[in-house]
């Protein structure tokens, strides 16, 4: 049957000098999460945190009123009495209103 070494007394090996030592005396790096020497630990770096919140719209925007209403037309129908091409669809809209006509 196979012996292990207690905690007191195992021995490990640095992953980044290859140092032999007491694996109690070793410190696991903070960025690779391995056992190293102290000595060759790097410290973990103060990182500066921005807010991540950014909003780009508003919660209660006011109305443009500078825009004047549209027209949209959307497909088209030919009329063969007339020989004239309608729409089919025709949308006006404006700030607070909206009107569909359908041809």
């Amino acid at each position: 049957m196979a012996l292990y070494a207690r905690g007191t007394h195992a021995v490990g090996h640095c992953a980044k000098s290859g140092r032999k030592m007491l694996l109690r005396n070793m410190v696991e790096d903070p960025f690779s999460g391995l056992m190293v020497d102290p000595a060759w630990a790097d410290e973990k770096e103060r990182r500066v945190t921005y807010p991540t919140d950014d909003p780009e719209a508003l919660f209660k925007p006011a109305p443009d009123l500078d825009s004047p209403g549209e027209t949209v037309n959307i497909g088209r129908l030919f009329v063969v009495a007339t020989g004239v091409i309608v729409p089919v669809l025709r949308v006006q809209y404006a700030l607070g209103n909206v009107t569909v006509t359908v041809a």
